[in-house]
């Protein structure tokens, strides 16, 4: 269901997300904490830099799964295109095995389908 994709695809990207904010918030600490010549200039770049991080990270996290699940009920089950087929090419290649041959069930013979199925038409 879409509430199961926008929960999985947010669990799954959760920790790439916190992970590189992390890293990256890290790497601004020394701005914000410099003192010396210069540092009201480096405090304010690094601050405004962490504050942007922080706010990214939180959209990624949190709003963009939401967003998701939003916008992909709005067209659930409608055709955006005039001759849209709703079965990937992956899908339309694999299909049931009690439909295919012996030989299309090979590797090869899959391959040789693949094959045909994204060649263009001249």
């Amino acid at each position: 269901s879409l509430r199961d994709a926008a929960l999985e695809g947010a669990r799954m990207r959760f920790r790439p997300i916190l992970m590189t904010s992390f890293a990256f918030i890290a790497g601004l600490l020394p701005l914000v904490l410099s003192e010396g010549a210069g540092a009201v200039g480096n405090r304010t770049l690094g601050s405004s830099a962490m504050g942007g991080m922080i706010t990214g990270t939180l959209i990624g996290v949190l709003i963009i799964p939401g967003l998701y699940f939003l916008f992909a009920s709005l067209v659930d089950g409608k055709n955006l295109l005039k001759d849209e087929v709703h079965t990937s090419l992956t899908e339309s290649i694999v299909g049931t095995e009690k439909h295919r041959s012996k030989k299309q069930r090979t590797i090869k013979g899959r391959l040789k389908l693949l094959a045909k199925k994204i060649k263009p038409k001249n």
